[in-house]
């Protein structure tokens, strides 16, 4: 199964950071959009599989998936083999080393134009992958199961665009990140918020980077959004752009020809005199954190740094700076789900009695993750009130979706441990991430 091919594929990428290797400049940045695009299919191979014998262009798909996944094996290890002919000890290992040193450039160069003509594949088959999911959603129109699947798109534009209003008992988790913001030393401090996708960390720090007290106490500010396969170069351009909008001043000539060093010192540069704050949206790896940290300087001047994660790693690295502090985030309890999903789908009105059992089964099925509530009840609001039957399809179709989605279960199966667990991060009651 091209499944399998891929998930074996992406163990054999994740020692290449784990380790800390050094990467050609490059090649870390070709490694990651690989592992980015690889992981979002993933996903979608094992519904594909089940269509494979009766859909000519799924069969055509999954067969490009399942190459790329085996050229990539091929080429990453010949690139760990390369990794492994540069570690020799002593004497011998300089003199190994400096007679290897002109074949290995010139076979490192060949990894990366390879792994570079990998993603020019991947990305011709990123959107035959767009494509295909569209098309699955649209065939099972009238279903009922099509509307699930639509559930599940990004909600980050949405979560981004949420009012207060629209948020459960977010007054006092606000209240405290604000006062980590506007205490504390003239140090450069960072700020983690961190928490499993979907428990709403976006949404809680949009609503504290445009506090009116917020934007009053730094003298300018950024908000970047990271993602998984981020491109550093573009990340950086956004944020100088931002930051000179700030103070309404064009950038500087000659930008958008700089180097990935240059703009970081632009950056640096620029911050080092003011009180500033920059969010980090959806830091997936360290590798997101270290590619930019360096340009944010610890200037004295009462900055601070927030990011969001859902990897514990990034939320403990970030958390030994100076000053650092990590806010865990954890699922709704019942009550506040309950809540949720009545302002979102009744907006505001109580539950029709004969509706209660219905909703309460499919408000199990989101295990009080605020971005799953959200879904499912802006599709129950569409339906009509006097008809039990299509709320019974919603439930169905929902589960259905949780069980064919891999990233779904493994949302459910975090937040049903961590709900046993008596974890010490305080619950947000928030939206989407």
């Amino acid at each position: 199964m091209a499944e399998s091919a891929v998930k074996f594929l992406l163990e054999k990428v994740a020692p290449l950071f784990d380790n800390d290797l050094q990467l050609m400049k490059g090649v870390r940045e070709e490694i990651v959009y690989l592992r980015g695009e690889l992981e979002r299919m993933t996903a979608f191979l094992r519904i594909a599989d089940a269509f494979e014998e009766s859909d000519a262009e799924v069969k055509v798909w999954i067969k490009q998936v399942r190459d790329i996944a085996h050229d990539s094996e091929d080429v990453l290890d010949e690139f760990t083999l390369l990794q492994a002919h540069d570690h020799g000890e002593g004497l011998y290992g300089s003199i190994h080393r400096f007679s290897c040193c002109i074949k290995n450039t010139k076979a490192r160069y060949r990894v990366a134009s390879e792994l570079q003509g990998i993603n020019s594949r991947i990305r011709k088959i990123s959107e035959v992958h767009k494509r295909l999911r569209h098309k699955f959603n649209m065939a099972e129109q009238g279903s009922g199961s099509s509307t699930a699947g639509h559930m599940w798109e990004d909600y980050r534009g949405d979560a981004l665009l949420l009012e207060k209003t629209d948020i459960v008992g977010i007054d006092k988790p606000i209240k405290q990140l604000v006062g980590w913001l506007l205490s504390g030393g003239s140090s450069r401090e960072v700020v983690s918020v961190a928490g499993m996708g979907g428990l709403g960390k976006t949404t809680l720090v949009k609503q504290v980077y445009d506090a009116a007290k917020v934007k009053k106490h730094f003298k300018v500010h950024a908000w970047i959004t990271v993602t998984q396969s981020f491109k550093l170069g573009e990340l950086l351009k956004d944020m100088l752009q931002q930051l000179h909008k700030a103070i309404r001043r064009p950038l500087p000539q000659g930008t958008n020809n700089m180097n990935n060093n240059q703009l970081k010192t632009l950056i640096k540069d620029f911050l080092q005199k003011r009180r500033y704050l920059i969010v980090l949206d959806d830091v997936w790896h360290l590798y997101g954190w270290d590619s930019v940290k360096y340009a944010l300087p610890n200037n004295i001047c009462g900055s601070r740094i927030m990011l969001t994660t859902r990897n514990a790693d990034v939320a403990s690295t970030t958390s030994v700076e100076p000053g650092g502090k990590v806010y865990n985030m954890e699922p709704l309890p019942q009550l506040e789900s309950w809540e949720l999903l009545c302002k979102k789908t009744f907006q505001g009105s109580p539950c029709p009695p004969y509706l209660e059992e219905i909703s309460n089964c499919i408000l199990r099925k989101c295990e009080g993750l605020p971005l799953a509530i959200v879904a499912v009840s802006g599709v129950l609001a569409t339906k009509d009130k006097r008809r039990i039957d299509e709320w019974d399809m919603v439930g169905h179709s929902l589960g259905a979706e949780i069980e064919g989605n891999d990233k779904l279960k493994d949302l459910k199966k975090r937040a049903s441990s961590k709900q046993k667990k008596k974890n010490t991060g305080r619950c947000c009651r928030g939206l989407p991430q």
